[in-house]
């Protein structure tokens, strides 16, 4: 009888936090929004990403087209809640030349938040990468989408190769919603 009340209390306190947090998934794939840095690696690389939050990536080339990832967030906090993000996914390069790249990047979403909720949605990105001297600039559009919303954002990512193993990314978000707002990003990569 104790645990059938108890349970019942908990979903109630769940159900009104929930409700006065105006916790949504659209709010979560804002905040945990991850521009694709496309990493070309020879075999594995670690990335170390800060936007607002740190994120540690690994990607490993499976093909002479396919990178393979994995991303998760190092310190994540809303409203005073701690929470968990991760990224699973791939990059296609489906053109490649000396100078010009075209890649098509798929990621899976899944932030875990508190101990009552998670979150889940999808991420396709079209990244275009040119070389340019000594830099290569990438040109991502990126679309956030689950059943009933999306988000559009844009990143221009400019990519330094300091020597032959590590690789620094600097650039800016620009998000096409309701919000217009900007971010920075900062990533170093580095090849193993």
């Amino acid at each position: 009888m104790k645990e059938g009340l108890f349970k019942i209390i908990n979903f109630f306190v769940v159900c009104f936090f929930s409700l006065s947090l105006g916790i949504s998934e659209i709010q979560f794939s804002k905040l945990d929004f991850m521009p694709q840095i496309f990493s070309d690696c020879d075999q594995f690389c670690v990335d170390f990403s800060y936007k607002k939050k740190s994120y540690l990536s690994m990607n490993y080339r499976a093909s002479h087209n396919l990178i393979l990832s994995i991303r998760s967030s190092l310190d994540n906090e809303f409203k005073s809640y701690n929470y968990i993000h991760r990224q699973y996914g791939f990059d296609y390069i489906s053109y490649k030349n000396n100078s010009e790249n075209l890649i098509i990047s798929f990621k899976s979403n899944k932030s875990l938040y508190h101990d009552s909720k998670s979150f889940s949605w999808n991420q396709i990105d079209g990244i275009f990468k040119r070389k340019f001297m000594k830099f290569n600039f990438h040109l991502n559009y990126s679309t956030s989408f689950d059943k009933n919303w999306s988000s559009k954002m844009i990143t221009s990512v400019c990519e330094y190769q300091l020597n032959e193993i590590v690789k620094v990314y600097f650039g800016l978000i620009a998000y096409f919603d309701y919000t217009y707002k900007y971010n920075g990003i900062f990533a170093l990569s580095f090849d193993i």
